[in-house]
């Protein structure tokens, strides 16, 4: 069964750091940057590889074929056709809640 919602307290993510997790089967990152929270799958769109957030950089890079992508999912760099898919979260008071 897969769950529907998943609560993160924000106080686990730092700024400038990242979190990651299993969402409804997925591989999924969360990351806290200067324009909030946002969570993205981590299946590089290129082979399906894993991308890891880089912090001192503020990309998503995927080290099988060196894709990268900025910190709204956007291919910036290498063979990735599309950007990384975002997925939808909420911030209520020190929550972060997928849904």
């Amino acid at each position: 069964m897969k769950v529907k919602e998943l609560e993160i307290p924000a106080t686990q993510i730092p700024l400038g750091g990242s979190m990651k997790l299993e969402y409804q089967g997925d591989p999924v990152i969360l990351i806290h940057t200067e324009d909030g929270f946002s969570a993205f799958n981590a299946t590089c769109t290129h082979l399906g590889c894993l991308v890891k957030w880089v912090p001192n950089e503020k990309i998503f890079f995927c080290p099988c074929h060196a894709g990268k992508y900025d910190r709204r999912g956007n291919v910036i760099a290498g063979p990735p056709p599309e950007p990384l898919h975002k997925i939808h979260i909420k911030v209520k008071e020190d929550s972060i809640i997928f849904v």
